[in-house]
């Protein structure tokens, strides 16, 4: 029985964005870059695309600089996200 591995959990798959440059992308930049916005908290980052990309460009657009929190609990996806790549 030493020889098992244990199954690999669906976190660790790298997926693509799902919201990118539409409608509701347009909807999140607007809302981090409105002027009362201080702090943005997004559950579920993945890789840094798709809507983190939105409320980082929503943010760099608000005078006052909010801060994004950004919360992934896969390993891989956070990994990426955090690279400096993705996200500035």
């Amino acid at each position: 029985m030493a020889d098992q591995k244990t199954p690999s959990s669906g976190l660790d798959r790298l997926i693509a964005p799902e919201i990118r440059r539409d409608r509701f992308a347009r909807a999140i930049e607007a809302i981090g870059a409105t002027e009362g916005v201080r702090h943005i908290l997004e559950i579920g980052a993945s890789a840094g695309e798709g809507s983190t990309e939105a409320w980082v460009r929503g943010a760099l657009r608000n005078p006052h600089r909010p801060t994004l929190h950004c919360i992934e609990v896969s390993i891989p996806r956070f990994d990426l996200a955090t690279d400096g790549s993705t996200l500035h």
